[in-house]
């Protein structure tokens, strides 16, 4: 970020309120979190996997919490106040590079996140309730892509 320009790609996420943005930081391998305008370095947090490869990643709970993908067969759900891991969703297959992520909120009480692996085509499923109602995420079965 140089000059007051942001430069849009797809490996960051910015907040719903347009405050925050989520960025996969391939310098460092880490997630940087950044407050805009004044592009102020909030806190990084350093995934398991150790390529440097770009990763998508989103925010969910009004930004509380980020969801990052790796290139390991995790997904990794962080709380964004503090950096830390709530949880690491995984594949069945070790060798899965979970590079795209994306979530979705339905009917403010649930959460979904979907990730994305190009080395087996499938596409991995994870379903949040609402806070209150359940900490985990429960994973649902793969769906093979043709």
């Amino acid at each position: 970020m140089e000059k007051g320009f942001i430069r849009w790609n797809w490996k960051c996420a910015l907040s719903s309120d347009e405050k925050v943005l989520l960025v996969d930081n391939l310098s460092t391998g880490s997630f940087d979190i950044y407050e805009i305008p004044s592009q102020t370095l909030l806190r990084s947090f350093q995934p398991a996997s150790t390529r440097r490869y770009v990763k998508q990643c989103a925010f969910l709970e009004s930004a509380r919490t980020a969801v990052c993908g790796s290139t390991n067969n995790e997904v990794q759900v962080m709380d964004v106040t503090n950096g830390e891991c709530l949880q690491l969703l995984k594949t069945a297959t070790k060798d899965d590079m979970m590079q795209v992520v994306a979530v979705s909120t339905a009917h403010a009480n649930r959460h979904l996140i979907a990730g994305g692996s190009g080395s087996t085509p499938t596409v991995y499923l994870w379903e949040k309730l609402k806070e209150s109602e359940q900490n985990n995420i429960v994973a649902s079965q793969a769906v093979p892509v043709e």
